[in-house]
């Protein structure tokens, strides 16, 4: 069983992974919203709709891993309870 250390360290580096996901989200709609300008006066008018969705995607992949960095910060919590109940017990 993993010790409430070991699980905070696991939520920070999911929390890690998850800011630099919605950077590159973010630069990546910088980027869309100029290449769909230019796509568009090609005649293209359908990129956008594609490039939303992918931007829509890394969002929902960002909103997953702040849901996963929650869930594994209560856990977390848990298992120092626990432990220091034991540590109490032992005292």
């Amino acid at each position: 069983m993993a010790t409430s250390s070991e699980v905070y360290d696991a939520a920070n580096q999911l929390d890690r992974i998850a800011s630099r996901l919605q950077q590159e989200a973010d630069a990546f709609n910088r980027k869309r919203s100029s290449i769909v300008s230019a796509v568009k006066d090609l005649g293209d008018m359908s990129v956008d709709n594609d490039w939303s969705k992918a931007y829509s995607s890394m969002r929902s992949l960002v909103s997953e891993l702040n849901n996963a960095v929650q869930n594994a910060r209560r856990y977390g919590d848990q298992l120092l309870s626990q432990e220091q109940a034991q540590r109490r017990q032992r005292a």
